[in-house]
């Protein structure tokens, strides 16, 4: 990578990368799914930086066919969330941990509908660990230039699906 707009460009592709892959998840129809970030170390292993709780988000198909996505609620994290940290889940719309029920313990939001889009779906979670949590997208050539810490990703996805085109149709009727 010669220029800056190339770092850029190779950046913005990880995070589309990370984006699409989840947006095919919910898609297909997973019943649910989780993303976890790590922060690497400063040397180019594998080898993770310890944490008890890592960033996550997450999302699950409800029987009603809203989709549920949370984020990490402020009793899983190392440290609460900031001031403007709330704010931003709240201006996504996320309900504060608890807020929707005792059985929901993380930021909590429920989409319905065209909300359920899939690509829309994902990229509200990639916002949450970018903008709340801080995560860059950097590849780690571009993470170790800036400075910056490089990001990996785990993926806990479930096996169980569900055709939600067809429970859609089977619901309102429609065969």
């Amino acid at each position: 990578m010669s220029s800056k707009a190339d770092e850029f460009r190779s950046s913005v592709l990880r995070r589309h990368r990370v984006r699409d892959r989840l947006a095919r998840y919910v898609r297909d129809g997973y019943s649910c799914g989780t993303l976890l970030a790590y922060e690497t170390a400063d040397d180019a292993t594998d080898s993770r930086r310890l944490l008890d709780n890592p960033p996550f988000v997450q999302y699950a198909w409800r029987d009603d066919l809203r989709l549920q996505i949370e984020v990490q609620g402020d009793q899983f994290r190392n440290e609460p969330y900031s001031n403007h940290q709330r704010r931003l889940l709240l201006d996504m719309g996320f309900a504060a941990p608890f807020e929707a029920g005792d059985d929901f313990c993380n930021w909590t939001h429920f989409r319905e509908a065209e909300g359920c889009e899939p690509r829309s779906a994902a990229t509200c979670m990639i916002d949450a660990l970018w903008w709340v949590h801080g995560i860059n997208f950097h590849p780690w050539s571009i993470a170790q230039k800036l400075g910056t810490p490089y990001w990996q990703f785990q993926w806990s996805i479930s096996s169980e699906r569900i055709d939600i085109e067809a429970e859609l149709r089977r619901r309102h009727g429609r065969n």
